[in-house]
């Protein structure tokens, strides 16, 4: 057998090309951790919406005197909105505040009980593509979210004293 003899130049050469190669290769391993990474933030983000809807609602429904002066209803038989009545001794006249989506928005407006309410007369709280609301059963208010990204995800809210009501 003959022996290789390599000269110092030709070391040099092959040496370079394997650190070329391994550079590559963390390279690329890399970039596909970092679009995981990516990816996962998004899904992240898209489930924040959510949950971000999901709890503004709970503490809107926290705010209550009680549960009893929450009801579903509908603007013009169909926007389904969440209603929730203020009794409280301290205003004169009963206000309601009725919460609903409208032209991509959730939309917020208090009125006094009773007033007609137009999807024009809202606030805009976030972006939402739709909600439902429905009272069930045993006191609980189911809330359907649609995120403007197209997430969708139901909240059950427990209605502690069963009370509420629907108009439909």
């Amino acid at each position: 057998m003959k022996s290789l003899k390599l000269s110092k130049k030709q070391m040099d050469i092959i040496v370079l090309i394997f650190l070329a190669v391994a550079v590559l290769a963390v390279s690329l391993i890399l970039a596909l951790l970092g679009s995981r990474v990516y990816e996962n933030s998004s899904a992240d983000e898209r489930q924040q919406e959510v949950c971000t809807a999901a709890a503004y609602f709970t503490d809107r429904l926290r705010e209550c005197e009680s549960f009893s002066n929450v009801r579903t209803a509908s603007l013009g038989g169909e926007r389904p909105a969440l209603v929730i009545s203020d009794t409280s001794k301290a205003s004169e006249t009963a206000r309601e505040t009725w919460y609903f989506v409208y032209d991509g928005q959730l939309m917020r407006t208090s009125v006094d009980a009773g007033k007609t309410v137009s999807p024009e007369s809202g606030e805009p709280v976030m972006a939402l593509k739709s909600a439902d609301f429905r009272i069930l059963q045993n006191g609980l208010l189911e809330i359907t979210i649609v995120t403007q990204a197209g997430e969708r995800s139901t909240v059950n809210v427990y209605i502690a004293d069963g009370g509420g009501g629907s108009d439909e």
